[in-house]
């Protein structure tokens, strides 16, 4: 039997599974929601509930014709904006 991931790590490890599929594929870069869950290893219910804060706090946005999710635009420009020296 394995141990179910906590709230915290859902959210992180869904975030960092965004973050790296924006910076590979960019704005077309929506991870299909069907599969989260056995990608995460997760329950259904904990990934909804993962899903709900991050579009609470507008750091993602969803495709519901194509059934997908990614990270919104202003998550990617706040997260990938250049930094200064």
């Amino acid at each position: 039997m394995t141990r179910e991931r906590s709230r915290s790590e859902v959210v992180f490890y869904l975030l960092k599974s965004l973050m790296i599929s924006y910076q590979l594929w960019g704005v077309g870069s929506g991870l299909q929601l069907s599969d989260l869950s056995v990608h995460l290893r997760t329950t259904e219910a904990r990934l909804g509930t993962a899903l709900r804060f991050l579009w609470r706090e507008g750091l993602v946005c969803f495709d519901e014709a194509a059934g997908t999710v990614r990270l919104s635009d202003s998550a990617a420009r706040d997260f990938f904006r250049p930094r200064v020296a």
